[in-house]
């Protein structure tokens, strides 16, 4: 992941979705961490189509993630997800939970 990210922000968003998928298939069990990388690359690329797709995915793993990790890491997470939501023209997905809450 580390070398993707390398590759990405060199701008050999292909090299690095390639890597990527190697990575996905050596350690299938990452494969929501790898999406979420994933999809960044492709926002950031302006393949929106692309990114959009994997949004739903991406979204639910970082339900998951938020109550397991270390504020700093939800505060990333967070920052992550917000910049995928820009560079995609979308709104952030509002979770039902909070919903039925309010």
């Amino acid at each position: 992941c580390n070398l993707a990210v390398a590759l990405n922000n060199l701008g050999q968003t292909d090299e690095a979705l390639e890597l990527l998928d190697q990575a996905e298939q050596k350690l299938p069990t990452m494969r929501d961490v790898y999406a979420h990388n994933r999809c960044f690359f492709l926002a950031q690329a302006g393949r929106i189509d692309e990114a959009r797709a994997l949004l739903p995915q991406v979204e639910r793993y970082h339900q998951q993630q938020m109550t397991q990790l270390p504020p700093l890491h939800q505060r990333q997470l967070m920052e992550t997800l917000s910049k995928i939501h820009a560079l995609c023209g979308q709104p952030p997905a509002t979770d039902p939970d909070a919903t039925a809450e309010a």
